[in-house]
């Protein structure tokens, strides 16, 4: 007879092999349209502003909806959270596809909130929850190898639903929902969930609300004492206002500039590459911790500099060219950036602070998608670019304000946090 270790081993095995297959198809199914969204909402008559704005819709929908969905899953499990978002996700994309109008997108991007509001505690929660049922600890080897996926399925989404799009915009919508539906029937299949949690261990709404305002609380008191910590989440914030609201704005500006449509699929491409080169040099030349700060700051020099060159130049493929080169330096910004905030908060405080940095990141982007989507609108991409590009430098302002020290790590009064 087998052993129970080599059992469980084989369940786990199994059960990553359901998880990355989800994961993958979820991915590819959503960025078959990524590249071409806003090529496609200037189709139905949106401009460029009020496309932001349709981006700033979902993305306040996720928020609204973040703590319902939670309660959700908590109470009637991950599965049906999963499969119920895969239902809602694919009948979004089908009301973009029928949509003519502003208010239509509108229903569609409330619905697209909705439905990635209930993906975001859904399967990835499944498959810790089982798999640590079985003994796993360390769940950093499942979520690279679905990370890796995940980056397959954008990859090939993107390029396959920049070329669909030469027969009709409709059958990029169509397929995705279908493949979105289809993943709602697998995961009813696939999926078998054992450890669902009791109802009375869930998190009410209001109990939500509380802990969202104590979150809040507790954050500016840990973040008042430590000056790091703060810049830290402060220039994330300022970055979000900025870069938030204009970088995917090459998906209008190459088609246009380039009189193909189909250049989003090789742009979409060039970009994930762009960003995997500087993941890989990131992990090569380890940079020591006192260093981390410096190197971070420096990045912005570069990202400054090449936001300036995309609205300057006039020849789009030299555009592309740029966008490239800061797209590795966003490789090589991004992961340092996350560890060089982990470094500096201690473990009971982690889920606390990041939760407060990423819901400010969130609203800051809000209002970056539309104070730089009427810029956009009003004066041209381009000009969007050099604001950004100048703007981007005011970091070094509140750098010089704040003053941060490198390598700070945090010491927090127990005491005074819990007040």
């Amino acid at each position: 007879m087998e052993s129970v270790s080599l059992i469980n081993e084989k369940k786990v095995k199994y059960l990553t092999r359901i998880f990355i297959f989800l994961m993958l198809i979820f991915d590819f199914a959503n960025s078959l349209f990524a590249p071409i969204f806003i090529l496609y909402s200037n189709t139905k008559g949106l401009n460029t502003f009020q496309f932001n704005v349709i981006l700033a819709i979902i993305m306040f929908s996720i928020f609204i909806f973040e703590i319902p969905t939670g309660v959700f899953s908590d109470v009637f499990g991950r599965k049906r959270s999963f499969i119920m978002s895969m239902v809602c996700m694919g009948i979004a994309k089908l009301v973009f596809l029928m949509s003519s109008n502003m208010l239509g997108f509108v229903i569609g991007a409330l619905i697209d909130g909705l439905a990635f509001a209930l993906f975001s505690g859904s399967i990835e929660a499944w498959i810790v929850d089982e798999v640590e049922k079985l003994g796993v600890k360390d769940f950093e080897g499942i979520f690279a190898k679905s990370g890796r996926a995940s980056e397959i399925g954008m990859i090939a989404g993107g390029f396959i639903g920049g070329y669909l799009v030469k027969g009709s915009y409709n059958l990029v919508w169509i397929i995705s929902a279908f493949l979105l539906f289809m993943l709602a029937a697998a995961a009813f299949i696939l999926v078998k969930e054992e450890n669902k949690l009791d109802e009375k261990q869930s998190l009410g709404v209001k109990e939500g609300i509380v802990r969202m305002k104590e979150t809040v609380i507790t954050s500016i008191k840990v973040l008042r004492d430590n000056k790091l910590l703060a810049f830290l989440i402060l220039i994330g914030c300022y970055e979000m206002l900025l870069v938030g609201g204009t970088a995917h704005l090459w998906q209008k500006y190459l088609p246009e500039k380039l009189n193909l449509v189909q250049v989003v699929s090789w742009v979409w491409i060039i970009l994930s590459v762009g960003r995997m080169i500087g993941n890989s040099i990131l992990a090569k030349i380890k940079i020591k911790p006192e260093w981390k700060l410096n190197t971070i700051m420096s990045s912005y020099i570069f990202i400054a500099a090449l936001f300036l060159l995309s609205g300057i130049l006039k020849n789009g493929y030299l555009v592309i060219l740029v966008i490239f080169l800061r797209n590795i330096i966003t490789g090589i910004k991004g992961p340092l950036f996350g560890s060089l905030i982990n470094e500096n908060i201690e473990n009971q405080y982690r889920s606390t602070i990041l939760s407060f940095s990423s819901q400010s990141r969130s609203i800051f982007q809000n209002i970056g998608l539309l104070s730089m989507g009427w810029v956009a609108q009003t004066y041209g991409v381009a000009f969007s670019w050099v604001t950004t590009g100048v703007l981007i430098l005011g970091i070094y302002l509140i750098w010089g304000i704040v003053r941060p020290k490198a390598a700070v790590k945090m010491k927090v009064d127990t005491a005074n946090v819990s007040d």
